[in-house]
């Protein structure tokens, strides 16, 4: 694959460098660039060694990558990073608004506990008028760091309340246009068709509920809620064809859409994704602009080193690793099998074959993200190559139209109407309940060692071979996952599982059986979504709430965006009228039934029945009980 590429094969190697260095450490890094650096004069010197200027290059490139991310570990190290649970109060301007209050907040005034600049991910309630580009007085408290709080450059995550909010007379010019066309957007479009116009074509997620995204990311297209190079390559190329059209040279269309490629970064507020899709896209117009052939890989590689350069911690990004992944299994297999397909003679065959290509390349995006999905994510789409193949075409001309719309209503009315129908789509798949599959069942490891040997083999590979190899490598990869799924399911009703995870601010009960799942809130600080993934479902039967105040109400939208939930038990004996009401209408919203409950209430979870209430219990077949025998489980500290 690197053949005749040396600008990528560079790029690589400073990216792989730059990786090894992020998850080793400053004083491995310090080793490893030592031993590099004895191992490029070794082969500088000796002539005999063939290709060693490339190798050269390469340990040169690799050392390169390992100094930049050892200058920004000393760095990071040198801020002060709060502890868990610090208190702060800070001034930032909001940067972008999501679901259930969920806001990134740039520090402009933040004092001891987070500097000017840092970004703050925050939750607060969902009934706080905040805007992206509003400024914002904040009480809150921070969470555990981790080195994904790095992703974005210094950053924190934080729940609590906001004190202040100045309205957008303080925000920029492009922040107030973007704030126009979504008011816009919301005279000619409502609901889901309004929700995911605003999503797609300004970046404005603020009203994406969150169960659409989980019907989004289970039928796997979530990423077409993002900003990405999908978007922008689709807008970016019909504007160079649009400008082809007017007689304007190579050079001028090349330059004109770089430019606005950089403008559409900062009109959606210079997103990670928006970026590395500018990156690559500005790329591949500066090649064609200069009469040089635009390759797919240098431009992938090119893009993700210079993403590293600017920030190595980029690479704990679930959101860089998956838009890379998805990225370089498309530019393995698709000239590959564009040119097998080619070959064929029988024209009947040819023809089907190329109509199914789009199919094969949804596919070997999903293989190759794979290990990214299973460390990231506790679920991942079996359905994601099929619903790609179905809906991409008429996404494509959805947001064609959709930025046209911008302008023209009649245009925007059209492209909510394909976009509704989409998530119409997209809920249906959901509701199938077998859309996804949890990566905590037994095998889904193997499968996500399988598919990283597969990335390997298949860019390994001479091009003619590769869609055999790819064809290969996924047959065995579904072949592993249907397994995991067939004994996850055959020892699944033949158990009864229960779990109270307690520790870290976070106590919840989770009991399965017969393929259905109930999750107990038991208190503590925040929900802890693993512990649902890993029974080995998707989505929760059941979800009670035993003390329904502020805190359970921040859990509950957090479960509701990531699970699909049949039935909210609440009890109203310990719960405020107004943590009530919310609950029930977040809830609804999300699509599951409401049963409020006094005193105790039991809840049949296949044969096993669960008393909740002030004491929690799980009993089996009336005679069994579960956990540790005793009947009852830990409750805000009684028995």
């Amino acid at each position: 694959m690197f053949r005749n590429r040396p600008l990528a094969s560079c790029a690589a190697a400073f990216a792989c460098g730059a990786v090894l260095a992020a998850v080793s450490g400053t004083v491995i890094s310090a080793v490893i660039l030592a031993v590099l650096g004895v191992l490029s004069v070794v082969l500088a010197s000796v002539r005999t060694i063939p290709g060693r200027r490339t190798a050269v290059l390469l340990i040169a490139a690799a050392a390169a990558g390992i100094l930049r991310t050892g200058i920004s570990v000393l760095v990071y190290d040198s801020n002060h990073v709060p502890a868990p649970d610090t208190q702060i109060m800070f001034v930032g301007d909001v940067r972008t608004v999501d679901s259930y209050g969920f806001t990134a907040v740039t520090v402009s005034a933040g004092g001891t506990a987070c500097g000017e600049g840092d970004t703050v991910r925050v939750y607060c309630d969902g009934d706080i008028a905040v805007s992206a580009g509003d400024r914002v007085t904040c009480a809150l408290r921070l969470y555990d760091p981790d080195m994904r709080d790095l992703a974005d450059g210094l950053s924190y995550t934080a729940s609590g309340t906001v004190v202040s909010v100045e309205n957008q007379a303080c925000a920029g010019v492009l922040t107030r246009i973007r704030a126009a066309l979504a008011r816009r957007i919301d005279t000619y479009l409502s609901g889901d068709s309004a929700a995911i116009s605003k999503a797609v074509l300004l970046g404005d997620r603020s009203s994406v509920s969150g169960s659409l995204y989980s019907a989004f990311r289970a039928s796997g297209l979530a990423h077409t809620l993002v900003v990405s190079g999908l978007h922008m390559s689709l807008l970016l190329m019909t504007l160079y064809e649009i400008l082809g059209r007017t007689g304007l040279n190579r050079f001028l269309r090349s330059g004109t859409c770089i430019v606005l490629a950089a403008f559409f970064c900062a009109f959606v507020g210079f997103t990670a994704s928006a970026v590395r899709a500018a990156v690559m896209c500005a790329f591949v117009f500066a090649s064609g602009a200069v009469s040089v052939r635009s390759d797919s890989f240098t431009a992938l590689f090119v893009a993700l080193a210079l993403l590293i350069t600017v920030n190595p911690y980029s690479v704990f990004s679930a959101g860089l690793q998956l838009s890379f992944l998805c990225s370089l299994g498309i530019v393995a297999v698709s000239p590959a099998l564009s040119r097998a397909v080619s070959g064929i003679k029988r024209r009947g065959l040819r023809r089907m074959l190329k109509h199914l290509s789009p199919l094969a390349i949804s596919a070997s995006a999903a293989l190759f993200s794979f290990p990214a999905v299973f460390f990231s994510f506790g679920e991942f789409s079996v359905v994601s190559p099929l619903t790609n193949f179905a809906v991409l075409p008429v996404f494509s001309a959805a947001v064609i139209i959709g930025y046209t719309g911008l302008l023209l209503p009649f245009a925007g009315r059209l492209s909510g109407f394909l976009f509704g129908l989409i998530a119409d789509f997209a809920g249906l798949i959901d509701s199938s309940g077998i859309a996804s599959l949890s990566t905590a069942m037994p095998g889904m490891a193997a499968a996500a060692a399988l598919s990283a040997v597969s990335v390997l083999v298949i860019i390994s590979v001479r091009t003619r071979k590769r869609p055999f190899a790819a064809l290969v490598c996924a047959a065995a990869f579904v072949l592993t996952v249907a397994g995991s799924a067939v004994a996850f399911s055959a020892n699944e009703r033949q158990k009864v599982f229960a779990e109270c995870i307690s520790g870290s601010g976070c106590e919840l009960l989770t009991v399965t059986h017969d393929g259905q799942c109930l999750a107990a809130d038991l208190g503590g600080e925040y929900i802890n979504s693993d512990a649902i993934y890993k029974t080995g479902h998707t989505s929760v039967d059941a979800y009670v709430i035993t003390v329904c105040d502020e805190a359970a109400l921040e859990k509950l939208c957090t479960v509701l965006g990531q699970f699909r939930v049949v039935t909210v038990y609440i009890c109203t004996d310990r719960c405020d009228p107004y943590s009530f009401t919310r609950a029930s209408a977040v809830s609804v919203e999300a699509g599951a039934e409401v049963v409020d409950f006094s005193g105790t209430a039991t809840v049949f979870i296949g044969d096993a029945a669960v008393f909740v209430g002030e004491y929690t219990a799980v009993e089996y077949r009336g005679d069994e009980y579960i956990p540790g025998g005793s009947g009852s489980a830990v409750l805000d500290g009684k028995e």
